[in-house]
């Protein structure tokens, strides 16, 4: 049997550096899956990955010539994170 692995909502949102509120409204939405454990809610790391991919930006020109990202570097070193927890 495979293990699970995966995050908090509060722990994930304070490691992409945003409101718990936002990654609640996504779940409440039905955008990025949560599972109970009794009463903890947990985003497994497959559904994470999932969500991240489905939802990635890819990077705009800034005016410049230069491209910009939007935070991949962190939103994926969490994602790895919480498969190796």
């Amino acid at each position: 049997m495979q293990e699970l692995q995966g995050i908090r909502p509060r722990e994930l949102a304070r490691r992409l550096g945003f409101p718990p509120s936002t990654i609640y409204r996504r779940i409440r939405n039905g955008e990025l899956p949560a599972v109970r454990f009794g009463r903890a809610l947990v985003i497994l790391a497959d559904d994470l990955e999932n969500f991240l991919k489905a939802n990635r930006q890819e990077g705009q020109e800034d005016g410049r010539g230069r491209r910009r990202s939007y935070g991949g570097g962190k939103v994926e070193a969490v994602s790895k994170e919480v498969g190796n927890v």
